[in-house]
């Protein structure tokens, strides 16, 4: 019951908030079509060299879990045992 209730307040927090950032878009004109906004085109918050960075330790972290996957494990198993 608890659980229930705790989940039930975390959700209705989060519809509040997100009521409260929709109607700050509204009232700042933040509505309609975003391809009319012209301020999202013009903002340079991308680094090419650090998104290829990030892209390559994203292939790395998941090379390295593929290679130690669980047919390592398993077979370490059989070699103790």
């Amino acid at each position: 019951m608890r659980f229930g209730l705790a989940v039930y307040l975390v959700l209705l927090s989060i519809w509040v908030l997100l009521r409260q950032v929709w109607m700050a878009r509204i009232v700042r004109g933040f509505r309609g079509d975003s391809d009319s906004h012209r301020m999202y085109l013009l903002s340079k918050s991308s680094n090419r060299i650090a998104d290829v960075l990030s892209v390559l330790c994203l292939v790395g972290v998941v090379g390295g879990a593929l290679l130690s996957g669980p047919d390592k494990q398993e077979s370490s198993k059989e070699e103790l045992s």
